[in-house]
């Protein structure tokens, strides 16, 4: 398997798209704790408790979106497609 055939298996999984909408999500909370922690009064330690529950939760993600899919009926364990069944076109050829 190389790279581009990599690539193209996290494409197929969606991981790319869990990866770009964690870090997203990831940023908006670490700004709003960084915002409100201090008006709430809240221990300082509690900024470092979001963003080391934000980095842990990230291999998670990844690998929870490798392993399964989100259909409409319901959650699916992913099953690895050979090159043929993917059923999308390539954007660079091969």
């Amino acid at each position: 398997m190389n790279l581009r055939d990599f690539w193209n298996e996290l494409r197929r999984r969606r991981v790319v798209r869990v990866v770009i909408g964690y870090a997203i999500a990831a940023f908006v909370v670490l700004q709003v704790a960084e915002l409100t922690h201090v008006p709430l009064g809240l221990p300082a330690w509690t900024y470092r408790l979001v963003l080391v529950l934000a980095i842990g939760g990230f291999p998670i993600a990844v690998v929870l979106a490798w392993a399964f899919d989100v259909t409409p009926d319901g959650i699916q364990r992913a099953d690895a497609a050979s090159p043929d069944t993917t059923g999308r076109r390539s954007l660079w050829p091969v």
